[in-house]
């Protein structure tokens, strides 16, 4: 959140983007401004890189969050614990 970048040496830099609202001011601008936060990832350049990058995509397996309940830590440092969605 404080804009830092985690680069792995040969494979790639993963970094947060964030789509927002305006507010009038500084002191309105609060987390509701926040529609989206997301992680992107830039692959490095190479053969070697490239490789790397299909064989970590192609095992990586994603689990979709329909909730998100603030306060509360899941352990990380986002604050933020996924909340299972509901069966249909």
């Amino acid at each position: 959140m404080e804009g830092y970048k985690l680069k792995l040496e040969g494979l790639g830099t993963f970094y947060l983007s964030s789509s927002t609202e305006g507010a009038e001011s500084e002191s309105d601008f609060t987390a509701a401004n926040f529609k989206k936060i997301r992680i992107r990832f830039v692959g490095d350049q190479g053969k070697e890189s490239e490789y790397k990058t299909l064989l970590m995509t192609s095992k990586a397996k994603l689990k979709e969050y329909q909730n998100i309940e603030p306060g509360q830590n899941s352990g990380g440092s986002g604050g933020l614990t996924p909340v299972e969605p509901e069966e249909p």
